[in-house]
């Protein structure tokens, strides 16, 4: 799966989008493992927690 395919599988499952802000300077290979395990899993980035749903922190 391309990082495309998969940034485009995870948006379709959660209508909130991929945050590539925070989290696509880990590099592609890591965002493409983090979508899948996601998807796999039935939860976003934000349930999984690579992510924080911080209003306080600025990225």
């Amino acid at each position: 799966m391309t990082f495309y395919e998969a940034f485009d599988a995870y948006n379709e499952k959660f209508p909130d989008g991929f945050p590539t802000i925070p989290l696509l300077n880990r590099g592609e290979a890591w965002c493409i493992n983090v979508i899948e395990q996601c998807l796999h899993a039935g939860k976003d980035v934000y349930e999984m927690v690579y992510i924080e749903d911080d209003p306080n922190i600025e990225y």
